[in-house]
């Protein structure tokens, strides 16, 4: 005898009750899959760097801002068909994480320019662009491996965070994580152009 239609009604609520309780995992999972593919890419810079200190500081950096899509991700209500809801659900995590990360580096290098050391001002975009001149000064005079000063370790944190915002967009907000690695090459071939001879292939 077939079912009816009222036996079938709460097997179909509990299987979409089951897809939809899935969703959230899974972008779980596709951030902690681009934050250790970062982590690890990052590590291939150990032949141009000296010490663990721009490692860590790019660690706690990436960990902060895929953190802070997730979380803000996971607050935002999934909708079942496309429209207005889901590009915003798409696209404000990356503008929150992208916020995160000028906030961090004004907190980090450049507080005195920022109001209560946190809202940046147009002092702090010209501070950024010193650190910037000054790293690129510092590297140009240094051997390899260089050491990482504070103007070089901005110039790191402002490059990986965009790059790490970049692969989660990629990755969770348009469900394409293969390419996600494309921005992750970048950072590969950071050792590259500065010589053959030091790319670490293991890392690679």
């Amino acid at each position: 005898m077939p079912p009816s239609d009222a036996t079938l009604a709460p097997t179909s609520g509990a299987g979409r009750a089951s897809a939809g309780s899935l969703a959230p995992a899974a972008e779980l999972r596709t951030s902690a899959a681009v934050l250790a593919a970062l982590l690890v890419t990052i590590a291939g810079l150990h032949v141009v760097l000296q010490g663990l200190g721009w490692w860590l500081a790019l660690a706690v950096l990436c960990s902060l801002l895929l953190g802070t899509a997730a979380i803000v991700r996971r607050l935002l209500p999934e909708r079942a068909r496309p429209g207005r809801g889901n590009t915003r659900r798409r696209l404000l995590p990356e503008l929150v994480a992208a916020m995160v990360l000028v906030v961090a580096l004004t907190v980090v290098f450049v507080p005195s320019t920022a109001i209560l050391g946190v809202i940046p001002t147009t002092g702090t975009w010209d501070a950024f662009q010193r650190l910037i001149e000054a790293a690129n000064l510092s590297i140009a005079r240094q051997s390899l491996p260089a050491v990482a000063t504070p103007a070089i370790t901005f110039l790191l944190c402002l490059g990986v965070g965009a790059i790490a915002i970049t692969a989660d967009t990629l990755a969770s907000a348009f469900r394409t994580p293969a390419l996600a690695g494309v921005p992750l090459l970048v950072l590969l071939g950071v050792p590259g152009v500065v010589s053959l001879d030091i790319t670490d292939p293991i890392v690679f």
